[in-house]
């Protein structure tokens, strides 16, 4: 792996969840209802604060690109002593990355369109009959997978000996607390944290200059 891929991979390890945690974050937040309006009032929140949804959504973005290279990093900081998980790490984190695509399109696309563009009555009875599509719906179910990849990742990791078992058990704990508790702001922020934390020695280990080979007596 070339040097700009590993400073690339090392940067999205710990950025790229970084970068989705502080846009579900903003997302929270542009969304004033508190989230317990749905529909036409939703989409009038979300353009009440058009500026922090749209930052979200950038962010969001961003995270999706740099999960590219984290997910390679990851895979390439493991295979070679913990084959089974590094391969089932990247297959996961694959499909999450194609699922944080559909969910850019499918939700942060769509909430600024009907935010802006289309009569809020109307856009929520589109987003209804939207969700109302098996076909819709099951596009979104590889979105979750670029949380669970995260699972087996660590564990490949820890098995390579690239983490320590502390930082191991922290994303894992982080991973479980998020899924069991959905995205609220105190559980979205102690997702992000505990991921940067935990990830951050395989960080480090992938951002290390290789060590040159010693050269044989002559």
């Amino acid at each position: 792996m070339g040097r700009f891929a590993q400073t690339l991979g090392a940067l999205g390890i710990v950025t790229a969840p970084m970068l989705v945690g502080a846009a579900d974050e903003l997302r929270m937040i542009s969304d004033d209802t508190s989230g317990e309006a749905e529909g036409a009032a939703q989409f009038e929140a979300i353009a009440r604060n058009l500026d922090l949804f749209q930052g979200a959504a950038w962010l969001a973005l961003a995270g999706a690109l740099l999960t590219i290279p984290a997910v390679a990093a990851a895979w390439a900081l493991s295979k070679d002593r913990s084959r089974v998980w590094a391969w089932s790490a990247l297959v996961l984190g694959v499909l999450g990355v194609f699922g944080q695509v559909v969910h850019l399109v499918g939700y942060y696309a769509h909430q600024l369109l009907f935010a802006t563009d289309v009569e809020p009555a109307i856009g929520a009875r589109v987003g209804e009959a939207l969700e109302s599509q098996t076909y819709f719906a099951v596009m979104f179910v590889p979105f979750f997978f670029s949380l669970l990849a995260y699972i087996p990742q660590a564990v490949g990791l820890r098995r390579a000996k690239v983490i320590p078992l502390w930082a191991a058990m922290v994303v894992i704990a982080a991973t479980v607390t998020f899924a069991v508790l959905g995205s609220t702001p105190l559980s979205s922020a102690v997702w992000t944290l505990g991921l940067v934390i935990g990830l951050a020695p395989a960080a480090f280990h992938m951002a290390r200059p290789p060590v040159p080979a010693l050269q044989p007596a002559v």
